[in-house]
Order: C-alpha cells, then structure tokens, then sequence
C-alpha cells in the first residue's frame, strides 16, 4: 500500500495538462476572499484583524471529504475527537471543554442551553455546503456565548441566490450510504424557493477493548440521519427552515462499557430552525435587518449503561427538549470611513421535558430516585446589545474597535470587548494585532443537572471568560502564493469543571500557539495548500493539559487534467498527545492519514471515487483513564463512491 500512497500523491505532478476544470481562476478569487463572519460587514479575510479560514464546498467535494466534521479537520489549530458515546469533538486550539466552539447554519446558532453541544451537526453532507467560514479564535462580540476559541459558519447552497438543481449519492465500504437533492424554482423575477434534503445511513463497527468491565467486544457506530430544508426568497424578505434528526448507536458506551447484543437504540437527537429575515435599506449609507426565529432540540437517550453481575443490565433512558424564542434588530451604517454594526437581540429559552428513568433489565429494579436530568422548567432570558466599528484610519491602517454586553436571568451579566489593527505595509505585506474577551455562558447540566449520585448541578455558576491576544501577517510575493501566519495566546478564567458528581469554578488554563497556512497555484491547473499549527495548552499549576496533540499539520493538493478527471489529496499530521498527570499508559501515539480521490465530469454528471486511510493507519482517539485500556479505535482502510447529477 505504500507503493499506492506515493504513486497517488505524484501522479497529480506526471500528467500536468491544460484544464478543462479550472482551478487557476477558482484560486485567484480566493485570495481575495470576502466574508462578513469577523465584522457582519462584507470586508477581504486578510483586510481583518481576525484570523478567518474559508473552506469552499466544491473544492472539499474533490478531495473526498464527506462532511462537515472532516472539513473542519482542515482548518489551522483544529484537531478531531470523540467522546465514548460518539459524541464528536472540534477541538480548537487545544481547548476540549465542551460548548466553546460557536456554530451557525445560513446565520442561525445551533448551540443549544442543555450542554452548548453543536456534535449532532457535525455530519451534515459536505454536498449540501457552499462554504464553511471559520474564525480561528475569539468571536462573542458578534456571536455571544459559546464563541471562546471558535466560530463555524455553514452556508449551504439553499441560500445561494443562484443554485443548480442537483441530485447525489455515496455508498462507502465502511459500510454506509447517503443520498439527497438540491432544488430552485424562481417563483418570480424577484422571488426565489430553495428546497434541499439528504438521507444517511451508517452500519460501522469496529472492533476494541478491553472497556471498563475488562471485555472485548465491537463499536455501534450506527446512524440513521435525515434532514429537510427550505430558503424562501420575496424581495427584501426571506424565510428559512430546517429540520435535521440523527440517530446513533452509542459508540463505546455512555459508561464507557460496550453494550450488549441486545442494546437499546442509542441516542437521537433532533434540531429545528425557522427564522424569517426583512431587510432593506434606508438610504445609501443606513440599512438594518430584522430578525425573528425559533429554535427548536431534543435528545433522547435509550441505552444500557452499566452491566449487573446478577440483577441484569441498567437501562437508562432519557427524554429532554428545549425550545427557544428570539428576535434580532441589526442596523449598519457606513459614513465617511466607518462601517459601523449596532445590534440588539432578545431570546427566551426553556425546557420542554426533562424526564430519566433507570432500572435493571429483566427485573424492573428501580436503579436512582431521579426522575429528571435537570431541574424541571428550567428557563433562560438574554439580552444583548453589541457595537462594532471598522474604521480606514487611513490607506494603510484600518482600526476594528467592538462591546458587547449580554444579561443573562440566571447567572448575570457578560461584557465582551476587542480592539484590532491591520496595517498594509506594502503590497505585499499586511500586519495585524488583535485582543478581544469573550464567554461561555454555564449550561443547564452544570446549573441545574439533578441525578442523584451521578451529576449534580451549580446554580452559583458565573460565566467562563477568555482573553486572548493575537498577532500576525499576511504575505503575498506574487498572485499565485500566499501565506498566513500567526501567534496567540489565550487565558480561560472561571473554568466550570466537574469533581466526583458536583460541577465547580476553579482555576485557568493557558494556551499559547501559532499556526501558518501557504497557498499555491503550480501551473494553471494544481492548487496546493499546507496548514500547520502548534499549541502549548497548560493549567494554573504550569501542568500540561493532556489529550490534546501539540502539532497538527496538512497538505491538500487538487489537480485537473484535460480530459475531465481531477485529482485531490490529503495528508494529515496528528502529533502525540499525553495522558492525564495519573494515569500510565503511554502517551498516544502519532498518526499519518492519507486520503485519495479522483473525480470525473461529463458534462452535468459527476463521478467519484475516495480512498479514505489508505495506509491503513492504526489510531485511536483518547479514552479516560480507568476505562478503555486501548482507547477508541478508528476506522481503517475505506472507498467512497459517489455520483452527482445536476439538472
């Protein structure tokens, strides 16, 4: 297979011919990104203070990747993981805690108020993406909690003003399948309905152990996962909607025991969005956009916990929703040199059910007297009002200057600055500095969890709060190179953790890092990009935070011939990660991945074929200490094949 690895990753380099798909033009529009994801103001990536990577769909279609999780894999500074219950892990910039990444689909936060989780999200089919925006670091100025080391943005091609009708499809040896479509109809000239829709269905397995109970056995990894979508356009007014279940085995056990045979149906969780926008303009230099939406999750949670050597197997079975209201006034307003945001929102959250029964199977035991996975009628209400100026100082600096303040009913107040500066020194070079303060807001299960004997919430909690200071440049020596690079340095003070069954705030963690990214055209028809990125994560005693990897690096590379075939390639670079100051095992090891695709076209037909690890690599993302011995083990060598039909 070695032989196979190197002959994909040069035979890119031996046929180098005139295009048909042109790479050389999508490249060069790249370098001049625009995005609205740092300033809500459209502004060129590398005109920010912040530091923003922009990931194009098509492009991430030819080089295999499946889904959201694995593009983000792709990002400078993030590495992936995974909880015991499947429960995915972005990790950015070595921050693990849970609810620290923000994550939207067209504008709309998915994060939720039990746990801040955003993983049930994370396999949204990549054929449905237009682009995933990401700020690598801070954001709660514009996005407000949850935004510590991240935001994610999804566009999906419904909200294009401009989108081919599309049928697709993939099968994998894993095993599993998807399919979905794409499609507009123009109502009128000025009117616009989007529909899209997708089915997933996973049956992978894997084999590992010992687990906590010191046996052997296999990963479910099942996943049914279906979704529906909607964008309606009417002049100034758009209305969207989205409706996304999953359903999933529980991997390596919630408890960290695999389950029997017979187990239960795992987890599912279920998402929906409706949102209707109105936005005009007021004159040529005042417009607003008024919001109002609600969202909609719940998780259900039917599995065997815990295996009983004589009273049989501890079911444990949850039933939770929330739902929450909200409303959005945003007013731009750009005069002279100024490009000024003013927000103002309102949400109303609260449960919908809180509900947990656990007994033994088959005598009918009742396990605890709990009745509720947190306090029942749990709700929130924020408020928040936001200001964000980008200010040209002159032609060579532009200043970024923003406050946000966030009221929260249940724990207090939130106050998020930041100050940045860009300054073009020639035209080749950019610099930019930026500080900003950003939170997380506790979740419920750490305010008002109530399992007795198991979690138990904190309703004294305050808010995480997080200052980082960053400081970097953008180097472009020609139109066909450009690199990026930048150092940070983060302090996460107030960190809610959780000791024995009670959740606490004590202590900080530290994280210092930096991370690069090269872009390159060879030819007119090659697109090569290297990311590579380094993080020391510590705590208040100067003790390394274990499970996260120091260095992570990749290398992609898309190539197009002449008679309708392209090329894509990914390496991936995952350093060691250390255990926990306790436990010793080795450190885990360092890891290699190597994925080939190859993508043909003719005419509105396409056709793909992905090999996923195609050295086989063993690895294996972290378990806790106490439970399995070997970790989580991940899948290994699979093909992909996929076709897609526009119309």
């Amino acid at each position: 297979m070695k032989l196979i690895f190197f002959a994909s990753l040069l035979l890119p380099l031996l046929l180098l011919h005139a295009n048909e798909i042109s790479l050389e033009e999508d490249f060069l529009a790249s370098l001049d990104e625009v995005s609205d994801i740092a300033s809500k103001s459209k502004l060129n990536i590398d005109d920010m203070p912040s530091f923003v990577t922009i990931l194009h769909g098509n492009k991430l279609e030819l080089l295999g990747v499946q889904n959201i999780y694995e593009a983000l894999g792709l990002v400078p500074g993030v590495e992936l993981s995974m909880e015991a219950s499947g429960a995915k892990q972005v990790i950015f910039r070595g921050v693990k805690e849970k609810g620290e990444v923000k994550l939207l689909i067209d504008g709309v936060s998915l994060n939720n108020a039990y746990r801040g989780s955003i993983y049930y999200y994370l396999d949204f089919p990549i054929e449905m993406v237009e682009r995933i925006e990401v700020i690598r670091g801070p954001g709660s100025v514009l996005y407000g909690s949850n935004a510590i080391s991240g935001v994610i943005s999804i566009i999906t091609k419904n909200s294009k003003t401009v989108s081919p009708n599309r049928i697709f499809a993939t099968a994998s040896t894993a095993p599993s399948y998807k399919t979905g479509l794409q499609y507009n109809y123009n109502l009128s000239e000025n009117s616009r309905l989007s529909m899209d829709g997708y089915i997933q269905n996973d049956d992978i397995h894997i084999d590992g152990g010992p687990d906590k109970a010191e046996r052997y056995g296999e990963s479910d990894e099942t996943l049914r996962d279906y979704a529906l979508g909607m964008h309606l356009d009417i002049d100034n007014f758009t209305l969207l909607a989205r409706f996304k279940q999953s359903q999933m085995g529980m991997h390596f056990g919630i408890g960290n025991y695999f389950e029997s045979k017979n187990d239960k149906e795992g987890h599912t969780n279920t998402s929906a969005v409706v949102e209707a926008n109105y936005e005009d303009e007021i004159n040529s230099h005042l417009g607003y956009k008024l919001s109002l939406g609600t969202n909609y999750y719940a998780q259900k949670i039917e599995t065997r916990f815990l295996p009983h050597p004589t009273q049989g197997d501890l079911i444990y079975d949850s039933d939770y929703g929330e739902n929450s209201y909200y409303g959005e006034l945003t007013i731009h307003n750009t005069i002279q040199n100024h490009a000024l945001i003013i927000g103002a929102r309102y949400e109303y959250s609260a449960t919908q059910k809180t509900s947990l029964e656990n007994y033994f199977e088959p005598t009918g035991e009742t396990y605890l007297p709990s009745t509720d996975v947190i306090k029942p009628d749990s709700d929130r209400s924020i408020a928040s009002l936001y200001i964000n100026d980008s200010m040209t100082i002159n032609s060579d600096i532009d200043l970024i200057a923003g406050i946000r303040l966030d009221h929260y009913s249940d724990f207090g107040d939130a106050l998020s600055p930041r100050l940045g500066i860009v300054w073009r020194a020639d035209s080749q070079w950019n610099l930019k500095m930026l500080y900003s303060r950003s939170f997380r807001a506790p979740s419920w299960v750490e305010l008002y969890a109530d399992i007795t004997g198991v979690s138990a919430g904190n309703p004294d909690l305050d808010a995480e709060v997080a200052d980082t200071i960053e400081l970097g440049t953008v180097y472009r020596p020609s139109s066909s190179h450009r690199l990026r690079f930048n150092i940070y340095a983060t302090q996460i003070d107030n960190l809610i953790t959780r000791e024995a069954t009670h959740y606490q705030q004590t202590g900080k963690n530290s994280y210092y890092g930096g991370e690069a990214e090269w872009m390159a055209t060879l030819g007119s028809e090659t697109d090569l990009k290297l990311a590579i990125s380094y993080v020391d994560a510590i705590d208040d005693n100067t003790t390394t935070l274990p499970e996260i990897a120091n260095i992570l690096s990749n290398i992609t590379l898309l190539h197009s011939f002449d008679f309708g075939l392209s090329s894509g390639s990914v390496l991936k670079y995952v350093s060691k990660r250390s255990r926990a100051y306790n436990d010793e095992r080795e450190d885990l090891e360092a890891y290699l991945l190597f994925d080939q695709s190859f993508t043909y076209y003719y005419e509105k037909i396409k056709l793909s074929l992905t090999l996923k690890n195609v050295l086989d690599t063993d690895y294996a993302y972290s378990a806790p200490e106490g439970t399995y011995i070997n970790d989580y083990p991940r899948l290994g060598r699979s093909a992909y094949f996929s076709a897609g039909w526009e119309f």
